[in-house]
């Protein structure tokens, strides 16, 4: 939502018009390219999924090393979230490419997968995701369950190890 939400404030309402750059200006007819939002969408469900299952699997795999939900969501988060956002980082480079051509809609497009992928890497996976798995704790994989020997595991300067 605030990704296509910024988008049509960008391109119909002249969010960036100020910068006098015509590709984030405001459009001559007043309406953004109607494929734009479902080409976006497309590759940004692709590419949240994509995040958000590498830092699911990484809980998993944390849980089966015997951490609790809340510890393996966290732990999970230390090694996975600098590959996320440089993966993002990635991303984004390549989509600010489109922002340098001259064709309205490829403009659009790019302006909303910058967008999207910069709020799925730095908000979306880092935050909401971690938050919402600490939470549901033992619900998170359901109707997955773990090894039924508890494990006491601590973290210790950044390793696992089980006593």
């Amino acid at each position: 939502a605030v990704t296509f939400g910024l988008a049509v404030f960008t391109f119909q309402d002249g969010l960036l018009s100020f910068l006098d750059w015509q590709q984030l200006g405001a459009r001559s007819t007043g309406a953004m390219c109607w494929f734009s939002p479902c080409i976006a969408c497309s590759v940004l469900v692709g590419l949240g999924l994509d995040y958000d299952i590498f830092y699911s699997e990484r809980v998993a795999e944390e849980c089966e090393h015997g951490l609790n939900e809340k510890d393996a969501s966290l732990r999970a988060l230390t090694v996975t979230g600098n590959t996320i956002s440089a993966a993002g980082i990635i991303m984004v480079a390549a989509f600010l490419a489109l922002l340098l051509c001259t064709t309205p809609a490829l403009n659009e497009i790019a302006f909303l997968l910058i967008v999207g992928v910069i709020v799925d890497c730095f908000i979306t996976t880092k935050l909401i995701i971690p938050c919402v798995m600490a939470l549901l704790g033992r619900w998170n994989f359901w109707p997955r369950k773990f090894s039924t020997q508890q494990q006491t595991a601590t973290l210790n300067a950044g390793l696992v190890t089980a006593e």
